[in-house]
């Protein structure tokens, strides 16, 4: 056999494998220096930060109640109840914060003595206990410096906004459930350019901040029983409304009424601040009514938001004109909002937060911060040694990368020779030359694959040979399937007063289903379809004897039990044992509308009404599977008349037979469903409506029987 000359042009080498190897050599070593050098370098900031931080730890502590008992004292001075304080009260909590002043100054300003590395100490205190602001809100902090040398306290910017605390310390710790020191770096401007500096800070909190370590090492915590973690957030919630609720200003939640007497008792609490002795009867009912129906308008499944009944009650109150009760100073009503929430938890109201576990805790936490207290320092102080091991580090990496571009450029010299051997050979073969073998020395990888492509090459002369073998074959099959669809009907018959439909889905390239409409005269058609056993080539040809058959004695004019008779000793005959013949073959008498068929060995048609589905069928056996004394005992001719309004349906068991992935068949009761459910419309779309119902069920698998159906609708 003579191959014809290459066409394609063979490229020439540009960027051969020497450059190749010595870009990815040298991509992957600097690429894979570049790691270690960063995470060299990450390791250390992170040793030296570890380092910072225990050491700031402990001086932080040292001043810690101090600390504390100054923040405490400004948040009840300068909140809104420090107006409801006695003079005495006044005068103790002044003289705490003095105290605690100066012992905080005479403490920072001798470790900025003490300590080279420490700038400036300062103290944040955080005003953030109404719910109804944004944490980050201007006034929700208030930053102060202790002097190096006095100690004392003073601000910059009137203490509302620093632009080096709050985006590095506040809000850090307002945005993270932090209980430890952070370290933050920053730079500034100074007199002598940029400075750069280490920041760490200490949460200072009102109350004991256990209730957040035990809440994140539960988190932490391997997995426990659903009952478990179930009782464990419902205990943290309480503890973290608790909390809130203490202190808040503003935070909504949502009381649950499970019952009247839950109502009762919520109106008898927020009435409880209000002078009701001079109201008669009715004025109190109507109270409670309208309270009653300002309650069922908001309540969904027994929940109520907090500020929607007291707001309501305000509003009923002031309506009505009730003068509030005078408490003593110091004493709150049992209506404001955090007596509110108290009061209810003592009369057993159940409440519960609208957010997340996880946001309910940062929101206490908030609540509970206090303030921050940490101190500058400077940076050149810790890391001036990591500085000079980062300097030796780059010189050892760029010099691990220059002997590695020598190696890159010398060292694909050995593969080079071996591999333009195998390319001369490879093109040889290319260009048909099946006799050409490559020889190349040695036992590594290159000549592995000189003997595989010497097999390939024995491989690919066989492979061509039996590939005109195939497509001779195929050509064969092609025309065998254009042979077999040229004697099924090529158009549909067109008669009054009846519609034809007709479907066929080959599942080889030689199907061996068959279906036919035979005119018999002017009155009468033959209606067949059928399915022989097996598929390919052999099929098909018994199909194409079998039409040839049917035709052959529907000429004759002769009965259906005689045709099938006849038909079924000539293939008993003539055919080998294996292929037989299902069939329904049936006589529509276009007049009266009567109907003679039978069923040989094959599925019986189906009567499609408006109130449902009717099967016909006969007794009888395949054509050719028995010698004619027995097939003609079997055979049996039924009659029956297709009313106006119906449909006559026949099919091959491809269609109830069709499997989905899970080999699951698609079945009779499904197939008689989608049929019942598109009565009325034209035959074609009912064939549609089950082959896409059909290919729904399977998904598009490949099937292993043909798809043959016809379709009768008597107008």
């Amino acid at each position: 056999m003579t191959v014809a000359p290459m066409s394609v042009k063979i490229r020439k080498i540009r960027f051969g494998i020497r450059f190749k190897f010595s870009v990815i050599m040298i991509a992957g070593v600097a690429f894979t220096s570049a790691l270690i050098g960063m995470a060299v370098f990450k390791q250390q900031e992170q040793n030296i930060n570890n380092s910072i931080r225990k050491w700031g730890t402990g001086i932080l502590k040292i001043p810690m109640d101090n600390a504390q008992r100054l923040l405490q004292a400004e948040h009840v001075l300068y909140s809104p109840g420090g107006r409801n304080l006695t003079p005495h009260q006044i005068n103790t909590l002044s003289r705490q914060m003095g105290e605690a002043k100066r012992e905080l100054g005479e403490y920072f300003s001798s470790i900025v003595r003490r300590e080279p590395g420490i700038d400036i100490a300062f103290i944040i205190r955080v005003n953030w206990n109404d719910a109804r602001v944004p944490w980050n809100r201007w006034d929700q902090g208030f930053y102060r410096y202790y002097g190096r040398r006095t100690g004392s306290l003073f601000t910059i910017k009137s203490g509302r906004f620093d632009d080096q605390l709050k985006p590095s310390i506040f809000s850090h710790f307002m945005q993270n459930l932090d209980l430890d020191t952070h370290v933050a770096s920053i730079t500034t401007a100074s007199r002598d350019g940029l400075k750069e500096y280490i920041l760490l800070g200490m949460p200072i909190f009102r109350n004991s901040p256990q209730v957040y370590r035990d809440y994140l090492a539960t988190k932490k915590s391997p997995a426990v029983s659903k009952a478990d973690r179930n009782a464990d957030n419902r205990r943290f919630t309480g503890l973290f409304l608790d909390r809130i609720m203490d202190t808040a200003v503003g935070f909504d939640y949502d009381v649950i009424l499970a019952s009247q007497r839950d109502r009762r008792i919520v109106y008898g609490i927020l009435m409880q601040d209000y002078q009701t002795a001079g109201l008669t009867q009715q004025q109190r009912r109507d109270i409670f009514g309208q309270y009653a129906a300002s309650v069922d308008s908001r309540i969904e499944s027994g929940r109520i938001p907090a500020s929607a009944i007291v707001g309501d009650m305000e509003v009923l109150i002031k309506k009505h004109g009730l003068l509030r009760r005078q408490y003593p100073p110091g004493q709150r009503n049992a209506a404001a909002w955090n007596s509110f929430y108290a009061t209810l938890k003592r009369y057993g109201i159940k409440t519960e937060p609208t957010q997340t576990l996880d946001e309910l805790a940062m929101i206490a936490y908030r609540m509970d911060l206090a303030g921050i207290q940490g101190f500058f320092v400077t940076r050149s102080e810790f890391y001036s040694e990591m500085d000079r091991n980062r300097n030796e580090i780059i010189d050892l990496i760029l010099s691990i990368l220059l002997r590695c571009v020598f190696i890159a450029i010398f060292f694909p010299t050995f593969l080079i020779r071996s591999i333009s051997t195998l390319a001369q050979g490879a093109y040889a073969i290319g260009r048909g030359k099946f006799e050409t073998k490559i020889e190349v020395k040695g036992s590594d990888e290159i000549g592995r694959l000189a003997d595989i492509l010497n097999v390939m090459t024995k491989n690919l002369k066989k492979a061509r040979e039996e590939a005109v073998v195939k497509n001779r074959m195929e050509e064969e099959l092609k025309t065998a399937q254009e042979i077999q669809e040229a004697l099924l009907p090529k158009e549909l018959p067109v008669l009054k007063g009846i519609q034809f439909g007709a479907y066929y889905s080959a599942q080889t390239e030689s199907g061996g289903d068959y279906y036919d409409f035979i005119p018999m005269g002017e009155d009468r058609m033959g209606l067949a379809i059928a399915d022989v056993s097996g598929h390919g080539v052999g099929p098909g040809l018994v199909m194409a004897m079998t039409r040839t058959l049917l035709h052959m004695y529907c000429g004759r004019n002769g009965s259906i039990k005689e045709s099938l008779s006849g038909i079924n000793d000539y293939l008993y005959r003539n055919t080998e044992s294996s292929y037989f013949v299902t069939m329904f073959f049936g006589i529509l008498d276009l007049g009266s509308l009567e109907l003679q068929f039978s069923c040989a060995g094959h599925n019986p048609g189906i009567i499609l009404r408006k109130d449902g589905v009717q099967e016909i069928g006969t007794k009888g056996i395949a054509l050719g599977a028995l010698d004619s004394d027995v097939f003609d005992t079997l055979v049996e001719v039924k009659r029956g008349t297709l009313q106006k309004g119906s449909y006559f349906i026949q099919y091959t068991d491809g269609v109830v037979e069709s499997m989905d992935s899970e080999r699951n068949e698609y079945g009779e009761e499904r197939f008689h469903g989608v049929l019942q459910a598109n009565y009325g419309r034209s035959p074609e779309d009912i064939i549609g409506a089950v082959m896409e119902d059909i290919n729904r069920f399977t998904g598009r698998i490949p099937q292993h029987d043909d798809i043959t159906m016809i379709v009768l609708k008597i107008s």
